[in-house]
């Protein structure tokens, strides 16, 4: 039985590794956001802000290097607590997920052996998702030289919903579907766009967005399909104006769920 201290352990240790995260690596719809309201001031007030964030910051550069290289281990060990690894009696497969999860490697040392396409998958909580396609996101965004250890994450968290919780697969369909387009395996991309969105259906979320964004530019550079694409775009565009300012980051965050008595 997974102990609920354990999860919530899980939880902030996946929310405090996203910090870490966005504090060096901030969303582009910040950015997008700060420049808008920068845009409604004038030159003496952006100097004045500017200078006062500055006074007021104490979180040096140092620092924030410092925790950005703690990301992964920190995804890793939300990854611990939610599998609940300490509690597992199976002492053999409780070595492996120690290894797996090993704070010191990105990804094991004989990763072949923890290969999903080729292995049983070790995580089996629901819980892990977040984590998971946090882990392989933050790699190909932020870690251009470590593409092994992002496409080891990507099938691991591939398979991972494909077995577990294939609900909730949406995010590595989109995913999956940008690398066919990189390839130019644009039939098999839009075979996985539609998919995506009809698992979404009427959800209206921050995935859903982003799959008619991609979906939109990639038959945008069909000339047959352009005013396809261009649709798609704008179908995009008005949703995201509907959402809160925050729906961009809800799929990274594990919010713990509360029974009020």
């Amino acid at each position: 039985m997974l102990d609920p201290n354990n999860l919530l352990r899980g939880y902030a240790l996946n929310n405090l590794a996203v910090a870490c995260w966005w504090h060096k690596h901030p969303n582009f719809r910040d950015l997008e956001d700060a420049e808008e309201s920068d845009g409604e001031q004038g030159d003496e007030t952006k100097y004045h802000n500017s200078q006062l964030k500055l006074k007021e910051s104490d979180y040096s550069s140092e620092q924030v290097e410092a925790d950005f290289d703690n990301t992964i281990p920190l995804f890793k060990k939300a990854l611990w607590y939610i599998q609940n690894v300490n509690e597992i009696e199976d002492k053999e497969k409780q070595k492996d997920l120690n290894i797996l999860l090993d704070q010191d490697n990105i990804i094991p040392e004989e990763h072949q052996k923890f290969d999903p396409t080729e292995n049983q998958i070790l995580l089996k909580n629901k819980q892990c998702g977040i984590p998971l396609l946090n882990i392989q996101e933050f790699l190909f965004h932020t870690c251009p030289d470590l593409k092994t250890d992002a496409m080891f994450w990507f099938k691991y968290g591939l398979k991972f919903f494909e077995q577990i919780d294939p609900v909730n697969i949406d995010r590595f369909l989109i995913t999956l579907g940008v690398f066919c387009n990189n390839y130019n395996e644009h039939g098999r991309a839009e075979q996985l766009f539609k998919k995506t969105l009809e698992i979404i259906g009427d959800n209206d979320n921050y995935n859903k967005v982003l799959c008619l964004q991609i979906y939109g530019n990639m038959l945008l550079k069909n000339l047959a399909r352009e005013h396809e694409g261009q649709q798609l775009i704008a179908k995009a565009h008005e949703l995201s104006q509907q959402l809160p300012f925050w729906f961009n980051k809800i799929n990274h965050i594990c919010i713990p769920k509360i029974e009020l008595q």
